[in-house]
């Protein structure tokens, strides 16, 4: 990637320089290219533009469209060839390998980072392998693009055809392009602040102040509230740093160069504007003065007369005011598992606002907790230390013996499992507005063992409440301190997992359309706090009957495959279609999609699965808002 500016211009020149004609069927040159293109439908990638070419398989005629005019396939189709039958079915018919198939559809994208041309299908499209030869020879001879020139294995289909592909085409991987970016739009926002270089990982971040737009070679566990952030290295969309951007709202983005980068660096120490788009960023100077947190409150509820244990069956999206929103949205996701093919983890149940409190009245931490929000230390060491002396005394004050017999009461009823993890589940985290994700601590616990024993899960998990950190981001955000409270979800843990992974169901990368993203890797390995230059599997899916296109279909679109699994997806093609279906039930529990179709493509939820065992059951084990 270049200055941000000069691609910019660059977009406005394509768009300026666009001529009058619908179509082009050959491509002489760049220029021709470049007339015609546009940004892709779907952007999975950035930094591409597209031509859509349709070639008319009755009259032996090849056609670039004009993005300009026509959005898609079909409206060229419709408008210039005259299909009359209806867009439902010009792709059923056109997606199929059967002889009612008029047309074959295809992008030629132009990917700037690897500076070649790729064709690439629609992964529902079961283009044959003749026809996949076709459409390529058609394009090598009709166009300027030569060695440049390659097929895009997008999905487990084309995989499976790639020796035969290989003897007639050139072939090109999702990781290729995915490894040889330079750019990531990370969370599309604006923002100022004054711009700051941090190349040194042991750097203290929480010296960072709230109007730095802050360079970072990496993402540190926990980023205190900044205007914006440029990390060099890549980040999957549903990691903790993704979904802070979004709940946020500041720009972030990942670019590999940004420390090589001579016109960022005549920046630092200035007051800038950080504009994150789909396929750039942009720096500029700026004099008008910084934005102010002007986030709107987030109301909590909290109700403390809930005593006793609240088993699964009994947790509903109601329990939320005295269990908090992480047990209360599992006790749906129970419910609907009784009619699913999913399970929820085995011996669940909820620990409710109730303990947390008396706890923290029989420490006396909920002393040290008024001090602090009466007072409102404004310096930041000062606050450490109170906030220190809280946990602690949450930590080292013995629970009441009362509750841990409970608890040790419900996990000793089935006796196939010893460990536990013990989740946070708080009134602020896991709503709209506010996803709290990795602020609070999740622990496991371990029946007759004094180093993981169950009292201690249980307070680490309280204490947690009020770290710096969790403490600092409810600030952020406007969110009344005094109306905190901290239940706990209770399960079996995984000791055997195949493959763990979040899903999102929504597709961000085209707008009002169908399809679920998957981030997964195998066994432990995370997906929400990579390791440094571990990618991990990301593809979207589509569930089976949310439209007819996708019926009798596994669809599956690669965007990149897991670093550490030898370029093969972690889950089979029929654990993801069943993965698909079950999202769908979930997302159509929380929103009903018969009032408004485009409602319910627009919202999202983030998903956390699981396969355990050898049997790789899928488990499902948290759902809460996007808020993006």
């Amino acid at each position: 990637m270049i200055h941000a500016k000069s691609i910019l211009i660059l977009f406005l020149l394509i768009s300026i320089r666009s001529n009058c004609q619908s179509y082009l069927t050959e491509l002489k040159n760049e220029d021709d290219f470049r007339n015609l293109s546009g940004p892709p439908l779907a952007n999975k990638y950035g930094n591409v533009t597209a031509v859509k070419v349709v070639y008319d398989i009755g009259n032996d005629s090849l056609y670039y469209i004009n993005t300009n005019y026509y959005n898609n396939h079909y409206d060229f189709c419709e408008k210039y060839l005259d299909y009359v039958d209806g867009i439902g079915n010009f792709f059923k018919r056109n997606y199929s390998d059967g002889p009612g198939r008029k047309y074959l559809l295809a992008n030629l994208n132009y990917f700037q980072s690897i500076n070649k041309y790729v064709i690439d299908i629609s992964p529902i499209d079961q283009m044959t392998n003749e026809q996949i030869i076709q459409i390529v020879d058609l394009i090598k001879e009709s166009t300027f693009t030569g060695s440049k020139l390659y097929f895009l294995i997008n999905n487990p289909r084309l995989q499976q055809m790639i020796e035969r592909l290989n003897k007639s085409v050139s072939t090109i991987d999702p990781s290729y392009i995915y490894g040889n970016l330079t750019y990531q739009a990370i969370s599309k926002y604006k923002n100022n602040g004054i711009l700051k270089v941090i190349d040194n990982k042991e750097y203290d971040v929480s010296r960072l102040m709230p109007d730095d737009i802050v360079i970072l070679k990496s993402i540190p566990d926990y980023l205190p509230a900044v205007a914006g952030v440029i990390v060099t290295e890549f980040q999957t969309p549903l990691s903790h740093i993704s979904l802070l951007g979004m709940n946020r709202k500041i720009p972030i983005c990942a670019y590999t160069k940004a420390f090589d980068n001579n016109l960022i660096s005549k920046y630092i120490g200035e007051q800038v504007t950080l504009t994150v788009t789909a396929d750039t960023f942009l720096i500029e100077a700026d004099s008008s003065g910084l934005s102010e947190n002007s986030k709107k409150n987030v109301n909590l509820e909290i109700d403390l007369s809930v005593d006793s244990l609240i088993g699964v069956d009994y947790l509903t999206r109601l329990s939320a005011s005295y269990v908090g929103s992480k047990a209360a949205n599992f006790g749906e996701l129970y419910q609907i598992s009784k009619n699913a093919n999913f399970k929820t983890p085995e011996l669940s149940f909820a620990i409710p606002f109730y303990y947390y409190n008396q706890h923290i009245i029989e420490s006396g931490a909920d002393k040290l907790i008024q001090n602090i929000i009466n007072l409102k230390p404004n310096n930041k060491k000062s606050l450490e230390n109170k906030l220190k002396k809280i946990k602690f005394r949450i930590e080292n004050t013995s629970i009441n013996p009362r509750l841990i017999s409970a608890i040790e009461e419900r996990i000793t009823s089935d006796g196939n499992y010893t460990e536990f993890r013990f989740r946070s589940s708080t009134n602020a985290e896991d709503i709209t507005g506010f996803s709290g994700a990795g602020l609070y601590a999740s622990k496991t616990g371990i029946l007759n063992d004094q180093k993981k024993s169950i009292e201690k899960a249980v307070k680490t998990v309280w204490a947690s409440l009020w770290s710096f950190e969790a403490y600092s981001e409810r600030e952020y955000f406007n969110i009344d301190q005094e109306k905190i409270a901290m239940g706990i979800l209770v399960h079996r843990s995984f000791k055997n997992e195949k493959v763990n992974g979040v899903a999102l169901t929504k597709n961000i990368y085209r707008k009002n359309s169908n399809g679920f993203l998957i981030n997964a890797q195998p066994g432990e390995e995370s997906v929400v706090r990579p390791r440094s230059g571990v990618i991990c599997d990301q593809f979207l899916c589509f569930p089976a009957k949310s439209n007819k296109i996708y019926q009798d279909k596994i669809v599956i679109d690669i965007i990149t495959y897991s670093s550490i699994n030898n370029n093969e997806l972690v889950m089979s093609e029929t654990e993801i279609q069943n993965l698909a279906n079950q999202l769908e039930i979930i997302k159509k529990h929380f929103v009903d999609p018969d009032t408004d179709a485009w409602t319910y493509l627009r919202i999202g939820f983030d998903v956390e699965f699981k396969l355990d065992g050898e049997n790789r059951q899928l488990y499902i084990k948290q759902v809460r808002p996007y808020n993006d």
